[in-house]
């Protein structure tokens, strides 16, 4: 349980990461 609780909270860290390496990039905040 916590295994998979851990996996969907590492998958959300990442999500966030990336989301927030595109606003850098692309400025999609601007939006």
């Amino acid at each position: 349980h916590n295994l998979k609780i851990d996996y969907s909270l590492n998958l959300q860290i990442k999500n966030f990461i990336l989301y927030h390496k595109l606003n850098n990039t692309f400025k999609i905040d601007d939006l």
